[in-house]
């Protein structure tokens, strides 16, 4: 909008005679003024019902309809145009009559038509001052009523903002501050003002903080970000923080204005989301997310420094077993105390982390030889072994790790991950609680392991698996009494697949629930068949795996087994590992119990070559032990197998145990079990494992 002076004013000009219309726009020629011209009163309402900003009106008296009085009297009875001066411009005689009408319809003055130009002209000009005056003070104080109200406005914002304010001088003498203020830092205003911001330092921040926060002020006029500010009790907070330089009209710096927030809660909130997405919520480590950050951080640096770094992929030995038998609840205790162990193995550059379930990897940073890792690696072996107290039980555990060097192995995460993860699965097969180094021919063998196990996952889809069975045989009468059902796989592209290869790594996948599954289910309706064709009735043995004897479902599982195929339960033997009887917990006691109430026949598979406690003889009940083939082998030449296998014999038969020795492949090694004791035999000597045909070929002769 233009300044008052520079506006135009407007004058409207009514009259029914167009050449006095000409005549007021040659005398009014004015660049001050803009004439609007009306050719009768009807027309200059109109005009006035849309535009009431008028200095002045000069209106005839004798018009055509509305006369100069009329339109006069309407005007004036309008709010809205109640305040335009009008003066008449008539030829009537001044008689007092027709003056009285004028004034009482409003109009300010008459001008007696013919009229002196000059006169007309400074008449016009002193009502247009008094106009311009009159507007100028309006203006005036609707602006100072503006100010008032914008600093009412301003002082109500000061007062209750909710962000704390504070006001200094230029030497940061703090001036003022708001209520807001005294909630935030616990200051009052008496204690506040005379004071500088320096009251509120927590000391957490450099000179050289406070130096770049008032450069920038300097040099923008303003600063904001967050800072750590001290309350008056003590307590530390996290602000955000804006400081504004207040210039005068000479551009001269004569405030500054702090506003601040307490963002402590959201702080707090952030770093809280920050530990959730990068810590794990069990053992407080780091987790595969803030690891891969670290990797790559330390790989740049190893780049730089030329350094040797390992990373090391370290799983748990028969974590799940403990999990499942003690609860998660253990479960979780037992990882948190493996954490501190890792911890305290570790030098303090490196990092331990948890990559889920029972996995933990790390990095070792700045080894001068590839050999250092495996120092830290024994001894993380070493502090593992050590009992772990868990409530009321005691547990051991063991753990199989990995390890890959850069830049040997790799020169980013994902391949030195990769190459650990398969370096930890070879410490697995080469008998776990032990490390291994990556080699080339670990990574082939894990892309034949990728292969296998995709392989693994069509066979069960596609039934590519058959059952072979071998039979048992009475040690004295030489006839059959049972069999052991095998599982063979088939597979299209590789031919016949040896048990050896793909049962570890369907136990270490949980494919062998399924498989499992399918074998006894497949077992009991052949068992069945036979039956039913009238062969002599034998016992039929399944292995079991841990993974489905601890499954919820596998009750459920063995009870549909029998009924579905109609197998009498006692024809039915299960052939425990020794993972299963390992943990004399209340879970497997009642469970071999409810299996052995059902009328099946339990048998230890393996005796003798792993867990070594005896306990479990008496408190499982069990109908049989076999003893394994490595004590079979020599049992004819070594004098301490001799002993062993005599010994196992002796001891099962006086507990009510039948004793089964597989792997008998030789004449010699029959007559000795024989003279034994022995109950039963099974190997070579006697038969192969026997596809269906076969084995029913087999029945038939001895019959």
């Amino acid at each position: 909008m233009m300044p008052l002076t520079q506006q135009r004013c407007k004058i409207l000009t009514v009259d029914d005679t167009p050449s006095n219309l000409l005549a007021l726009q040659s005398v009014l020629d004015h660049k001050d003024y803009e004439l609007i011209e009306a050719s009768s009163g009807e027309a200059a309402l109109e005009i006035l019902f849309q535009d009431q900003d008028f200095a002045l009106i000069l209106m005839d008296v004798q018009m055509p309809g509305m006369n100069g009085f009329e339109t006069v009297s309407f005007i004036k009875s309008r709010p809205q145009c109640a305040s335009i001066p009008v003066i008449f411009l008539t030829a009537i005689n001044k008689e007092k009559n027709h003056i009285d009408q004028g004034y009482e319809s409003g109009a300010i003055d008459f001008v007696t038509k013919p009229y002196d130009p000059v006169f007309l002209q400074a008449k016009v000009a002193a009502f247009i001052e008094i106009y311009t005056v009159h507007k100028q003070l309006k203006l005036e104080i609707i602006q100072r009523e503006e100010v008032s109200r914008q600093l009412d406005l301003a002082s109500r914002v000061f007062e209750h903002a909710g962000e704390g304010i504070m006001i200094t001088n230029t030497a940061m003498v703090i001036e003022t501050i708001n209520p807001a203020f005294e909630e935030i830092t616990g200051y009052s205003i008496q204690e506040t003002v005379g004071k500088t911001p320096g009251l509120l330092s927590s000391g957490r921040h450099s000179a050289g903080f406070y130096q770049a926060m008032w450069d920038e002020i300097n040099a923008k006029g303003n600063w904001e970000g967050e800072i750590c500010n001290r309350r008056k009790n003590g307590e530390t907070y996290q602000e955000w923080l804006k400081i504004v330089a207040v210039k005068n009209k000479a551009g001269e710096v004569i405030n500054y204005i702090g506003s601040f927030s307490d963002i402590t809660a959201h702080t707090s909130a952030r770093q809280r989301l920050y530990h959730l997405a990068h810590y794990d919520n069990v053992t407080e480590l780091p987790n595969r997310v803030l690891f891969n950050d670290v990797l790559e951080h330390e790989l740049s640096n190893a780049r730089r420094r030329k350094s040797i770094l390992a990373v090391f992929f370290m799983d748990l030995d028969h974590f799940k077993d403990i999990n499942d038998t003690l609860g998660h609840a253990a479960g979780d205790e037992l990882l948190k105390e493996v954490s501190k162990r890792l911890l305290f193995c570790k030098r303090d550059n490196d990092l331990v982390a948890r990559q889920g379930g029972d996995e933990f990897t790390g990095v070792m940073v700045d080894l001068k030889h590839a050999e250092d890792a495996a120092i830290v690696a024994k001894r993380m072996l070493s502090l593992l072994a050590a009992p772990i107290t868990l409530g009321t039980d005691t547990v051991h555990i063991s753990a199989s790790i990995g390890l890959s060097i850069f830049p040997n192995d790799g020169e980013d995460v994902a391949s030195l991950t990769s190459k650990a993860d398969t370096a930890m699965y070879h410490a697995k097969e080469a008998g776990r609680n032990n490390f291994q180094f990556h080699t080339e021919q670990m990574y082939q063998d894990s892309i034949q392991r990728i292969e296998l196990e995709s392989n693994l996952r069509n066979a069960i889809k596609h039934n590519e698996f058959e059952l072979y069975y071998q039979p048992q045989i009475d040690a004295k009468s030489k006839n059959i009494i049972g069999m052991e059902t095998l599982i063979r796989w088939n597979q299209p592209d590789m031919g016949m697949v040896s048990p050896a290869d793909f049962i570890p790594l369907a136990e270490e996948t949980g494919l062998i629930v399924p498989i499992g599954e399918w074998v006894l289910r497949t077992a009991c309706q052949q068992a069945k068949v036979w039956q039913d064709k009238g062969f002599p009735t034998l016992l039929l043995s399944v292995n079991l795996s841990s993974h489905q004897f601890r499954k919820k479902e596998f009750m459920q599982m063995l009870h549909a087994a029998l009924h579905d195929s109609g197998l009498p339960a006692e024809q039915l033997q299960l052939e425990l590992t020794e993972r299963i009887i390992m943990h004399e917990d209340d879970f497997t006691i009642a469970r071999l119990q409810k299996i052995h109430d059902l009328g099946i026949h339990l048998s230890i598979d393996d005796f003798g070559t792993g867990y070594s406690s005896m306990s479990y003889l008496k408190r499982f009940p069990l109908n049989e032990l076999k003893i394994d083939k490595s004590f079979v082998d020599d049992v004819c030449e070594d004098g301490d197998d001799r002993v062993i296998v005599a010994a196992m014999i002796n001891l099962a038969h006086a507990l009510n145990l039948s004793v089964i020795a597989e792997g008998v492949e030789q004449k010699n090694q029959l007559d000795w079990l024989e003279c034994n004791g022995c109950d039963a035999i099974q190997g070579y000597y006697f038969s192969r494992p026997l596809a269906v045909d076969a084995f029913e070929a087999l029945m038939l002769q001895q019959q």
